[in-house]
């Protein structure tokens, strides 16, 4: 078994081609795509000289493994832009051995600790390493995916496990926006609506629905990139011409879509409408499956009745005392996201 970091852009270009042989092999998310981290790279963590990039090589004969993995400021080894990604797992043509793959990062690699975050239960890392007897790790649910699996028909009437009150809210939202134009863009036909985008993101801004980091010029920037590469398509809400919402949703396989980042004005059910709008024209000829990525929201929950699955992260220290302080630390969290919850 060799194993080995690529550190450079160059060794990351030059493994484009087993990387996309790799990520055919499995059901992996876009995610794990080589466009999506090259990009995610080269517009936002190489923009810190702080970062390094870290994307682990593993070949053993006709076997391949890729972690795509970089260095923060901090010396914390984590996957890339794991901060945007809502599903993160290595990729690989074989069950992997964690073991021999920790034992490199811990000998060779200048770390404070290894910090695997958003993963699922089925994915590939962490079958491998949730049982792994290490003496430093920790392992804790940090949030919740959701998904939704219509029929081919009319939404909201083909999603089978719908109540009459599920069904009357999506209706309602639909009806109180009937009079505006639903439109999907494509890169193959659509100019990508940069102008647009950054007007509604001032909105959300301004209104405090978002803060003031909300999607960064260089989050743009990869948005564009992975438009271009027709792995995003945009559903669109227009008033009057104007362009009043926008979901920005990564296209995982023909009939099967992840909304990851939402746009809109101050308008009374327009997001709710767009997203119902968007599974009314793929589900009337196909069987979809939506995922509605991390976070249990209100909104998903009441409007959408989503299935909901957990999501892990796994923490690996060198010593007692960053494990101890880890620990604290998360438990400090858990207590603050219990009283803002009983607060709000």
């Amino acid at each position: 078994m060799n194993i080995e970091c690529i550190n450079d852009i160059k060794g990351f270009i030059k493994l484009k081609d087993d990387w996309k042989i790799l990520y055919k092999n499995y059901n992996y998310s876009i995610f794990q795509s080589f466009e999506f981290n090259y990009y995610s790279w080269k517009n936002i963590l190489s923009q810190d000289y702080k970062n390094k990039l870290c994307i682990i090589l593993v070949t053993d004969n006709n076997k391949k493994c890729i972690f795509p993995l970089y260095i923060n400021r901090k010396k914390e080894l984590k996957f890339i832009n794991y901060e945007h990604i809502d599903f993160c797992d290595s990729i690989a043509n074989y069950p992997i051995n964690f073991l021999e793959i920790y034992k490199y990062m811990r000998n060779n690699l200048k770390i404070s600790k290894i910090s695997f975050t958003n993963l699922c239960e089925s994915s590939c890392l962490f079958e491998s390493i949730k049982n792994l007897d290490l003496k430093y790790k920790t392992k804790r649910k940090i949030s919740e995916y959701s998904y939704l699996n219509t029929a081919i028909g009319e939404f909201p009437y083909n999603v089978k496990h719908y109540k009459s009150h599920e069904k009357h809210r999506i209706r309602k939202a639909l009806k109180y926006h009937k009079n505006k134009e639903f439109d999907i863009y494509y890169s193959s036909k659509d100019a990508f609506p940069i102008n647009e985008i950054n007007e509604l993101k001032r909105i959300m801004i301004d209104l405090s629905i978002r803060n003031k980091n909300f999607l960064s010029s260089n989050m743009i920037k990869l948005i564009n990139e992975l438009y271009k590469k027709d792995a995003i398509v945009l559903s669109i809400l227009k008033e009057n011409d104007k362009i009043v919402a926008v979901n920005i949703i990564l296209k995982l396989l023909e009939n099967k879509f992840l909304f990851w980042i939402d746009l809109y004005s101050n308008q009374k059910m327009l997001n709710i409408a767009n997203y119902s709008n968007f599974i009314k024209r793929y589900s009337e000829k196909n069987n979809l499956e939506i995922n509605f990525g991390r976070g249990r929201y209100f909104y998903k929950t009441s409007n959408f009745a989503p299935i909901f699955k957990d999501l892990f992260q796994v923490d690996i220290h060198f010593n007692y005392f960053n494990n101890i302080k880890s620990i604290i630390v998360n438990i400090l969290l858990e207590k603050i996201k219990l009283i803002h919850k009983k607060l709000f």
